[in-house]
């Protein structure tokens, strides 16, 4: 009889200490006991913040890629799994690793091209001063908008010299190049250079390096999206604790206290839940549905938590805090974002601050670990079962 492995969904801090041997962490990575999972908002927080750090980001990410882990869709897919199919599980929602790492990435064949023939001119430009004679070349490289075998065979000849600077700059893409030669002249499909493409750089050194690239950063959308997605929330929180502010100084004698019954309400309110639903996952639901839906409910509450929370320190006429600016960590999206994957993993990683909303909005906490300790003793607890 198989055994069915426990899944365990780390918090970043985690991953952190475990890059640095802090913990036992990279022995379990292996054990068949274990399946750890991984989503595109650990690589997000995983990645390097500067140059500086792109050696421990590397350590963090290599514990992330590891083939034995499993990789899950990023979290408004999971919205969308189960609005299709209402309550599913763990194997619904997992990915391969490259679509975690580079999720809805295409590649646009025309884009490319456009790309190359920009380039192309830039060159002539710069080493052809009679416009005359510049455009008489650019038009045996490019005819009718596409690049001609004439242009390729330029290209071709300036592969060395291309590829010395992306050794310079880029190393990991370096056996990309020819690849995208083949890719320009019709040689290869469009996916099976795209499989390519995210083969070669699915790997943490290259992952490191392209996040720290202006020109290949867009590969890294999910992280752009993260940190919009955190900006749109502070800037809407920093609105509703303004309004509040504005209520309990005009002086037509309203108490936080009633104040803050009314948010609560509003909170609750089934127009509110719809609304963070479509704002943060992307889907249109009833209250009903929600309730069928653990991996956004448990999303939804604990979102309605974070905003009582941040009302109670910044729009509350007692708190120290009252009208100063609110303050919100650049990752406080992506750990929100962790919460979608709760109800599908028998151990849950986060920080003690997150556990405690977690059990304020109702959920069972008793598989949920903050410390290296408290996952030591709930896998204890789970071998002896």
């Amino acid at each position: 009889m198989s055994v069915v492995a426990t899944s365990i969904y780390l918090d970043t801090h985690h991953i952190s200490r475990a890059a640095d041997g802090l913990n036992r962490i990279p022995d379990l990575l292996g054990d068949k006991r274990y399946r750890f999972v991984f989503s595109a908002s650990h690589v997000v927080e995983s990645l390097p913040k500067g140059a500086a750090e792109n050696h421990s980001a590397v350590k963090r990410l290599s514990l992330i890629v590891q083939p034995c882990n499993t990789s899950v869709v990023g979290w408004g897919n999971v919205s969308e799994n189960e609005l299709r199919y209402g309550c599913c599980h763990l194997e619904d929602i997992v990915c391969s690793q490259q679509d975690m790492l580079f999720p809805g990435f295409v590649f646009d064949r025309t884009t490319w091209t456009a790309k190359v023939r920009q380039g192309l001119k830039a060159v002539l430009l710069e080493r052809v001063p009679d416009e005359n004679f510049r455009r008489s070349i650019l038009s045996k490289l490019i005819k009718r908008g596409r690049l001609t075998p004439e242009a390729i065979q330029l290209l071709r000849i300036r592969q060395d010299e291309t590829s010395a600077q992306l050794q310079r700059e880029m190393p990991q893409a370096v056996p990309l190049l020819n690849e995208l030669y083949r890719f320009l002249e019709g040689s290869i499909s469009d996916k099976l250079f795209l499989d390519r493409f995210k083969e070669t750089l699915a790997n943490p050194i290259a992952l490191a390096h392209l996040s720290q690239n202006p020109e290949l950063s867009s590969i890294l959308e999910f992280s752009k999206f993260f940190w919009a997605y955190n900006d749109r929330l502070a800037k809407l929180l920093r609105e509703l604790a303004v309004k509040l502010v504005k209520v309990q100084c005009s002086g037509i004698g309203l108490e936080y206290a009633q104040i803050r019954r009314n948010l609560v309400g509003h909170l609750n309110s089934a127009e509110f839940r719809s609304l963070v639903a479509k704002q943060f996952a992307g889907v249109e639901v009833s209250s009903e549905r929600l309730c069928r839906m653990p991996g956004t409910k448990v999303f939804v509450d604990v979102f309605s938590l974070f905003v009582l929370e941040k009302m109670d320190r910044f729009a509350n006429d007692r708190s120290a805090d009252f009208g100063g600016a609110l303050q919100l960590k650049r990752s406080d999206a992506a750990d929100l974002s962790h919460l979608f994957y709760f109800p599908y993993v028998n151990l849950f990683g986060c920080d003690g601050a997150m556990r405690d909303r977690i059990r304020k909005a109702g959920w069972s906490t008793k598989n949920v670990f903050t410390t290296d300790v408290e996952l030591e003793r709930l896998l204890r607890a789970d071998n002896e079962v």
